[in-house]
């Protein structure tokens, strides 16, 4: 403060983020770490805007939702370390157990074989069930079939088909 002005002299520190240097993308899954960065709109270079990386986070997940799977940014693990390294850790779902209720006469091994594409283990992917789905009304033995869809943990998705099978010998 100077007296005789009256004034006074304030300094303010801008502490910038950092600059980005690269991405490390862990678990992509089923989509190529290419396509991943190809939505993003940080750019190696610039210095990081956080809502920037928000909308880099949702362009992410409507990436793996457009293409079926069901995908999130987790939280932990997500930043920028030391060397200018922006993490971006990926889960996508992948399929837990499979139940299927309502056979009487049916065998569970027909409804299995028409969901070839979606075993557990594999990436959850709703067109994928949704294909399979067709394929077993396609059988002709059901006259209705009800999914339930659980996420037991992040990451895993649990299929429950409830079916109906039709009425035979008429």
């Amino acid at each position: 403060v100077d007296p005789a002005t009256n004034t006074a002299k304030v300094n303010i520190e801008v502490d910038e983020n950092d600059v980005v240097k690269a991405f490390a993308i862990t678990g992509a899954g089923p989509l190529k770490t290419s396509e991943v960065q190809a939505v993003i709109q940080t750019k190696p270079g610039l210095i990081l805007n956080l809502n920037t990386i928000r909308t880099d986070i949702t362009a992410i997940q409507k990436l793996y939702t457009d293409k079926g799977y069901k995908a999130s940014v987790q939280g932990e693990g997500f930043g920028i370390n030391n060397n200018g390294i922006v993490d971006i850790p990926i889960v996508v779902g992948k399929v837990g157990q499979i139940k299927i209720n309502g056979l009487h006469k049916t065998k569970q091994w027909v409804v299995q074989r028409e969901m070839y594409d979606q075993r557990p283990g594999d990436y959850y992917n709703i067109n994928k069930l949704q294909r399979a789905y067709t394929r077993i009304f396609n059988t002709d033995l059901f006259s209705d079939i009800q999914p339930a869809f659980i996420e037991r943990s992040v990451g895993v998705v649990d299929i429950t088909l409830n079916m109906e099978e039709k009425r035979t010998g008429q």
